[in-house]
């Protein structure tokens, strides 16, 4: 738990992420960050990063290509958002000092180190809280500047950035980052990013730079032809990841076996103990980029590689946390990324009876996802979970959204959780999934050693 008087004073700031719904693309300013950065320093300019945009996939990729580059003897800080359970995961450094403090991981930044880097830099963070010239200093904002500060001290050899929201104006665009990465790209934030996948993938390409390696993963045409458009501007050749570059030897519910053949060389039955087909193309996106840093000095084997990828943990991305029944947690919150969840649900548990359990945030279009979410299961309870940007569905949208009464609206998450336990029986299978919120929730019911058929009440 962060202390209070360090979480009183971090939540001090606005945080666009718990009401991102009524936030417009002129509450993002770049400037803003920039001054920032210059009151306390300018870590960014002493760092060698690499950055990591995209709608799907990002953040797994960040984590595989840290834990590849920690392999290979690196020091590794990594930044990514939103947090699960505190903020101390959003800022870690792989290959680090001792234990951290409360958090998923073991290399979380400790309480005492957060505490220091808001002390020695307050006058800085107070100085722009709210000014005329740049408006209101946020939450990502400041923690963003911690995390290049901290990464500074620890001395780290690279550090591998994820963008919060888009690209363009987001505060890590301020990095003058190696290598550009740019994952899958769906529809998402429309109100901000715009209501396009080619709008959106504007957003997202403009994280590359002239003179960066840049690394794109197979996308639609229409952000495809954007993406390369940018890059011919920049005058920058992408490295392209191509689906055939994957070959799968056996999956399952708790991870799989893959070989990638990159076009540079061939990384045989490489085991990854994420689940799920998106994981193979976030696999050889991290394997390409670790390839690309060769350029900027750092050498990754293929030891490396084998080692870094069976090392990586990323919950909420197909995670198994109960059995009988089979419980899984997947934060798809898209239409792209609930149609990949579907085709590994088909995929790894064929025939078995699946009870889905929904919450969605406030911007999405519940009428764009339902469809997809209609095509794997056999019954869905719709809930939200306990969170300011949590959509609220009505009664009138079970029948709505799903036909045959297969669907019922519950209120409370736990309640929706007893409910779909029982109605899958423990031969059947639930699956938690629409938005990272609703899963972070409910994996915190397993993560406390609640078994499957605890009625806990909502």
């Amino acid at each position: 738990m962060t202390p209070p008087h360090t979480a009183i004073y971090l939540n001090s700031f606005i945080d666009y992420e718990r009401d991102l719904q009524r936030r417009s693309p002129q509450d993002f300013k770049l400037g803003r960050m920039r001054r920032l950065l210059q009151e306390v320093g300018n870590p960014q300019d002493r760092l060698l990063a690499v950055h990591i945009a995209g709608s799907k996939g990002k953040g797994s990729t960040c984590a595989m290509l840290a834990h590849i580059l920690k392999a290979a003897g690196y020091r590794t800080g990594l930044y990514t958002s939103p947090h699960i359970d505190t903020y101390h995961e959003r800022i870690r450094v792989l290959g680090g000092e001792g234990p951290a403090s409360p958090g998923l991981f073991a290399d979380c930044i400790r309480d005492e180190v957060l505490e220091d880097v808001l002390a020695d830099y307050r006058e800085a963070f107070e100085s722009l809280r709210d000014t005329e010239a740049y408006g209101r200093l946020t939450f990502y904002e400041v923690f963003t500047a911690v995390a290049l500060l901290h990464f500074v001290r620890c001395g780290v050899d690279v550090a591998v950035l994820e963008t919060g929201l888009g690209g363009r104006l987001d505060a890590t665009n301020t990095v003058p980052a190696r290598a550009a990465v740019i994952t899958a790209i769906g529809l998402e934030h429309t109100a901000i990013l715009g209501e396009t996948l080619a709008a959106i993938a504007a957003e997202k390409a403009a994280i590359i730079k002239s003179g960066q390696q840049v690394i794109v993963a197979p996308q639609e045409a229409s952000a495809a032809a954007v993406i390369h458009e940018h890059c011919a501007a920049v005058g920058v050749t992408p490295r392209l990841v191509r689906p055939e570059m994957v070959r799968v030897g056996s999956s399952t519910t708790t991870g799989q076996v893959i070989s990638v053949n990159s076009g540079e060389a061939e990384y045989p039955d490489l085991r990854l103990a994420l689940s799920g087909l998106p994981q193979q193309i976030n696999a050889a996106t991290a394997i390409c980029t670790a390839e690309c840093l060769k350029t900027v000095g750092l050498s990754v084997s293929r030891e490396a590689i084998d080692n870094g990828l069976a090392g990586v943990r990323w919950p909420l991305r197909f995670e198994r946390v109960g059995t009988a029944p089979e419980v899984i947690i997947d934060a798809a919150h898209s239409r792209e990324s609930l149609e990949a969840l579907k085709l590994t649900l088909h995929q790894l548990l064929p025939g078995k009876r699946i009870v889905a359990v929904i919450g969605m945030s406030a911007d999405k279009n519940p009428a764009r996802l339902c469809p997809v979410i209609a095509q794997f299961a056999d019954h869905v309870f719709l809930t939200a979970a306990d969170h300011p940007r949590a959509y609220r569905f009505q009664a009138g949208d079970a029948g709505r959204l799903f036909a045959g009464g297969t669907a019922q609206c519950v209120d409370g998450l736990n309640e929706a959780l007893d409910r779909a336990l029982v109605t899958a029986g423990p031969d059947g299978v639930v699956i938690v999934t629409g938005s990272l919120f609703i899963a972070a929730q409910a994996r915190r019911r397993w993560a406390a050693g609640a078994p499957n058929n605890l009625p806990t009440g909502s």
